[in-house]
């Protein structure tokens, strides 16, 4: 079972990294087949364990990479108070995150057979509670500015039509009234949505 657990977060880990093979910092292919090729072979638990060693400093360096970008995303400051409480909050849960990877890093060199197995475990339990919600955080908050940034636009650009849609309606211009009801109505249905983006992050 323990075996099993080490494959799947190889498995995960090449899923989620792929763009980043290019560089081969989340390449596990060959590790692996190696991994596979000592466990089915005569026993050797001293290679074995070696091998489990170097694959989990791979998946931390691999994570690393990962937070490090999370990191890059959120390197322009907020526009405003709210988005910057936001995004030193998020920096701060990434911080968090990547101090964790070092403490484990620094714990490998020491670990015995099973306790490699349990960092597995542990690490693939860490990527689902704490690193995908953290991605899909700062990934929310970088929709979310975006869109704020754009809604901020397009209520100027209303604003500037309504006074010229004042002086069309005495020339008749009722259809571009309605026009721009429709357009305030979507445009604040839009703010809706952005204000709840906003506290999911």
């Amino acid at each position: 079972m323990n075996k099993l657990i080490f494959t799947a977060l190889l498995l995960v880990m090449l899923a989620i990294a792929a763009p980043a093979r290019a560089a081969n910092i989340c390449d596990f292919n060959a590790p692996l087949k190696e991994l596979k090729r000592v466990q089915s072979g005569a026993q050797n638990e001293d290679k074995e364990l070696s091998l489990r060693k170097d694959i989990l400093k791979s998946i931390l360096d691999c994570l690393g990479s990962e937070t490090d970008k999370l990191t890059a995303s959120l390197s322009t400051p907020g526009t405003g108070q709210d988005s910057e409480d936001i995004r030193k909050g998020l920096l701060a849960d990434i911080l968090e995150a990547r101090s964790d990877l070092e403490d484990r890093r620094g714990e490998i060199d020491l670990l015995t057979m099973e306790e490699s197995k349990t960092m597995a475990q542990e690490l693939l339990a860490w990527r689902k509670k704490f690193y995908l919600p953290l991605k899909e955080r700062v990934t929310a908050f970088l929709l979310w500015v975006n869109a704020d940034d754009l809604l901020g636009k397009a209520g100027r650009r209303i604003s500037q039509i309504q006074g010229l849609t004042r002086n069309l309606r005495f020339l008749g211009g009722d259809d571009v009234q309605t026009s721009l009801d429709r357009a305030n109505l979507y445009f604040h249905r839009a703010k809706l949505v952005s204000f709840r983006v906003k506290f999911t992050i």
